[in-house]
């Protein structure tokens, strides 16, 4: 079994800055992780947080909870 979370979807934000990962645990289970980049490092996205958060049993779910959490992620339409 992999022991890394693998990205399943991924949502950049309208200015381009930010983005959320819906991400695939080892155990099955899914998280969310938002990520930015800045326009003066050319090295891509970095985690605004340290883990992907959450814990839940769908992609769905975790994508919900995202939005719950996330301000610009609400208005996204995906």
């Amino acid at each position: 079994m992999a022991h890394q979370n693998k990205v399943v979807r991924s949502i950049e934000s309208p200015c381009g800055t930010r983005c959320v990962d819906i991400v695939r645990r080892p155990d099955g289970a899914f998280a969310h992780a938002e990520n930015r980049r800045d326009s003066e490092d050319p090295t891509g996205w970095r985690p605004v947080g340290a883990e992907p958060a959450g814990t839940c049993p769908t992609e769905a779910a975790a994508l919900a909870d995202a939005r719950r959490l996330i301000g610009w992620l609400r208005v996204v339409e995906q």
